[in-house]
């Protein structure tokens, strides 16, 4: 959106940019958040796997993080889906293994995965359990 007040001396020029967040960006903040609100302090992640939604619970409080994290996880048919907060351990299930991860979000919107043995990010993607990830920042409930 440009606003331009039209004043030709020293006039004022605004320029506003939005994110214009899918539906289902929206739908994935907004679970995020909510469950976040029922289980204050002690989120870890909102899995979805095989039909199913899990919540993953830390034993005791986490240190406050806004930044909302998405990451895909993809084999073939089988997709899981990952909701979670920028610095958070997170330990799912694939291909009958167990894989625990760290998310990080760096300051230009993309996201670093660490876990056993490899470092993800965009510049460096690798598989986990033969799994293809995808990552990225979600846009924080406003």
């Amino acid at each position: 959106m440009d606003l331009d007040h039209g004043n030709s001396r020293g006039g004022v020029r605004i320029l506003l940019f939005f994110h214009a967040r899918s539906p289902e960006e929206t739908n994935d903040v907004s679970v995020l958040d909510q469950v976040a609100k029922l289980f204050s302090g002690r989120l870890e992640a909102v899995v979805e796997q095989h039909g199913s939604v899990d919540v993953l619970l830390a034993q005791s409080d986490l240190p406050l993080s806004e930044q909302p994290i998405i990451l895909i996880l993809s084999k073939g048919r089988e997709v899981v889906k990952v909701l979670s907060y920028s610095g958070r351990h997170i330990c799912i299930h694939l291909g009958g293994q167990k894989a625990c991860v760290e998310v990080l979000a760096e300051g230009d919107g993309n996201v670093i995965v660490t876990g056993k043995d490899f470092v993800w990010s965009k510049g460096n993607p690798v598989q986990v359990e033969g799994f293809s990830l995808r990552a990225r920042t979600l846009s924080p409930m406003s």
